[in-house]
């Protein structure tokens, strides 16, 4: 009788230490984000190296971070302080670390997405935004965009147009890359799914606060 006693007490205690043991790997796998429902995306910041969140002079870019982060794991791969001729490195790095999906470039960070596709080293961006990109940098020059249109071919590409001043309307800004990258869109070169939305009366940098909440909502559903 207390031989069963004992092992009915042994059994009781394994499977409370299993418990904790479960929790504790649980909290371990959401503290790391592996496990969890969420979406890993790459913002990539501009040629500041900022992703001016917490400056009201920007809303689109604060209302974005603050709308995604609830639902994605968000991953910047460099700061002001490293090197433009060191950003591609990081992008390559951080996309292979935190295996995203998903990435996001703006203006510069735009052209420096399209140059890794030119160079065939992001096949797992399965969806990429571009918000008014650049198609050159100082340290980059002018991308090869023809080859890096034939690397996004299993790409669903969401090209985001602004209409005022930079990357806009004007004609001076109908760069021949970009010019392509919209033909390539437009006749479904690119994945499923893939489009160009016009922000009438948006400028560059986004800074209409209706223009910032609605298209914020747009790429949410796109994701």
């Amino acid at each position: 009788m207390r031989k069963t006693r004992i092992r009915k007490y042994k059994k009781r205690k394994l499977k409370r230490k299993s418990k904790r043991k479960s929790k504790r790997q649980s909290k371990i796998k959401n503290i790391f984000g592996v496990g969890s429902n969420k979406i890993n995306i790459l913002f990539v910041p501009g040629i500041e190296g900022i992703w001016r969140k917490n400056d009201p002079k920007y809303p689109f870019h604060s209302k974005l971070w603050s709308s995604l982060e609830k639902t994605m794991n968000i991953y910047t791969p460099y700061n002001h302080n490293i090197k433009t001729q060191e950003r591609q490195k990081c992008i390559h790095d951080y996309i292979n670390k935190y295996n995203c999906n998903y990435a996001l470039g703006y203006s510069e960070s735009g052209c420096r997405l399209l140059k890794c596709f030119e160079m065939g080293r992001l096949n797992n961006i399965n969806t990429l935004i571009l918000i008014s990109p650049s198609f050159s940098t100082s340290d980059l020059g002018t991308i090869n965009i023809q080859k890096a249109i034939t690397n996004l071919k299993n790409t669903r590409v969401i090209l985001i147009d602004t209409d005022i001043g930079y990357a806009g309307s004007d004609s001076q800004y109908q760069w021949g890359e970009r010019t392509k990258l919209k033909e390539a869109i437009q006749k479904n070169n690119l994945a499923q799914g893939s489009e160009i939305i016009f922000l009438k009366g948006a400028d560059h940098m986004i800074t209409d606060n209706i223009i910032s909440e609605n298209v914020v909502k747009i790429i949410k559903s796109k994701l």
